[in-house]
């Protein structure tokens, strides 16, 4: 994956916060910062299942809310 940024007349502060703000995006940095640090196993295994917890929790309130949706639109 490659990220680029232009740098404008010389703005190279400006072109730096873009990059900045296009990995925080991405997430790099998160996971950067992750690496970085020793994690206990028992840390990681909580940190997955916390995050899996979250991708289902989210994956259910799309679901809801196309069901709902899908229901206005029928007058319902």
């Amino acid at each position: 994956m490659a990220l680029t940024v232009r740098v404008l007349k010389g703005h190279n502060e400006l072109a730096f916060r873009l990059l900045k703000r296009k990995l925080a995006d991405v997430g790099l940095t998160k996971e950067l910062r992750r690496r970085l640090t020793y994690e206990k196993p028992s840390e990681k295994r909580r940190r997955i299942e916390h995050e899996e917890e979250r991708r289902q929790a989210r994956r259910a309130l799309q679901h809801n809310l196309r069901f709902i949706l899908s229901r206005m639109a029928r007058g319902f």
